[in-house]
């Protein structure tokens, strides 16, 4: 990176637009400098002797954290500071992170940026243990990707499965979007069809009693929701092996 700083200075000398002498001491000290510190200082000192440069990329912590939001975390990726503990996007509901895979996100982002690395010194930097969880730590403080622990499933008239998002107040299926932040699922999708198989049990087990039935069908249907406005709690009772 040194080569465009130290060439503008070769250059000026050569037409005798520097001073005797001027520059020679940058052209020697400057690449000796880590890549950091050498961006920080050839700016103001190229301005002072008239030498045009380029710009070395930020490596900053602020800057790498957030170019890593603008490429990963801020779609797919939620810190919960009381939980302690991220959560990822799986593409149809957020999941805690239990096996540490921001670590390996945040890994492979910085391996990525170590590859075009203006110096050895730096690429080793930059894939270290210490400056990974550096990155790690600036992230969890972002605003978009910090939130509180009732930002999730939040809407208790909506319910996540396997294929979509179930709007339960409009008996529709949606596909699933970040912006509901669920975190719960049911094991199977919804058949858009009548439910035989559990129409009959329902008629079995309370032997056609219509009113007993539509009554069992209406606090099914509650328990999908979050709602607790009805403030019941239902006992299950009768003898065994009936379905309870």
């Amino acid at each position: 990176m040194s080569g465009d700083y130290v060439r503008g200075l070769e250059e000026k000398a050569f037409n005798g637009s520097l001073p005797d002498n001027a520059g020679r001491e940058s052209i020697a000290r400057m690449p000796k400098l880590s890549s950091l510190e050498y961006d920080r200082q050839r700016q103001p000192e190229a301005e002072q002797l008239g030498v045009r440069v380029a710009t070395v990329e930020d490596l900053s912590h602020d800057a790498l954290a957030t170019e890593l939001g603008n490429t990963i975390f801020y779609k797919n990726a939620r810190y919960v500071h009381p939980w302690n503990k991220w959560l990822l996007w799986d593409g149809a509901r957020w999941l805690p992170d239990d096996r540490m895979k921001n670590m390996s996100l945040i890994g492979e982002f910085l391996r990525k940026k170590a590859s075009v690395a203006g110096s050895d010194r730096e690429a080793r930097n930059l894939k270290s243990a210490p400056f990974r969880h550096s990155i790690e730590t600036v992230i969890k403080t972002d605003q978009v990707c910090s939130v509180l622990p009732d930002t999730f499933d939040s809407d208790p008239k909506v319910i996540g499965t396997p294929g979509g998002v179930i709007l339960l107040d409009k008996g529709i299926q949606v596909k699933p979007e970040r912006n509901y932040y669920i975190t719960k699922s049911t094991r199977v999708d919804p058949e858009v069809k009548t439910p035989e198989y559990w129409l009959k049990f329902l008629d079995r087990i309370f032997d056609g009693n219509t009113e007993v039935i539509g009554f069992i069908q209406r606090l099914c249907g509650y328990a999908l929701t979050g709602l607790t406005n009805e403030e019941k709690m239902f006992f299950c009772f009768g003898t065994g092996a009936n379905g309870k």
